[in-house]
């Protein structure tokens, strides 16, 4: 999976895209101003109410996909962050995301490691994040929500565990990215 890999596409909305076989990863938003806000209410301030604005933001990411995903999932944080915070926030973005566009929402991966991506340094969040998934035989096209993306390294994790369980493509969204110097999504 890393040998075709494209340079990230930005936008001038702040956006981005990058297209790896089986795997299409995007961003709304950079994460600053408003989203950067509504997303720190989310995440550490257990303010639901934002899942929804922020889902509003990832459904255009999603209209028209090809292939079609068949259902939503989202990239678990740790059980120590869901303890502390009370929430997992990409668990609430991916229920909001699934409302919107009328697709079923499931718990489709687990983490096998405890440790946070929060606040590490590039080298270890790319070796960090591991998942485990269970997915059903004929599941084919897999949406993954996050709320950020720094490296990519998280959900690249994900879509690896669901290629591992057979799954083709899969659409990994975060409502932001941050913009931090060259090859920040590398």
């Amino acid at each position: 999976m890393q040998g075709n890999r494209t340079q990230p596409s930005a936008r001038e909305d702040g956006s981005f895209q990058l297209l790896e076989p089986g795997l299409t990863l995007s961003a709304a938003s950079a994460h600053d101003g408003e989203v950067r806000q509504r997303i720190l209410a989310l995440k550490y301030h257990n303010d639901r109410g934002q899942a929804m604005h922020l889902a509003r933001l990832l459904v255009p990411l999603l209209h028209d996909l090809n292939p079609s995903p068949q259902v939503i999932t989202w990239a678990p944080t740790t059980s120590r962050r869901i303890r502390e915070r009370g929430i997992d926030q990409a668990e609430s973005l991916a229920r909001a995301v699934a409302r919107e566009l009328r697709l079923p929402c499931k718990r489709l991966l687990k983490r096998i490691n405890r440790d946070s991506q929060e606040g590490q340094n590039r080298i270890t969040r790319l070796t960090r994040p591991r998942f485990r998934a269970r997915v059903r035989r004929d599941m084919r096209c897999v949406v993954v929500v996050d709320d950020v993306i720094t490296t990519g390294a998280t959900l690249r994790a994900a879509a690896n565990a669901l290629h591992t369980e057979g799954v083709e493509h899969v659409h990994a969204v975060a409502v932001a990215h941050r913009r931090r110097g060259r090859g920040a999504h590398r």
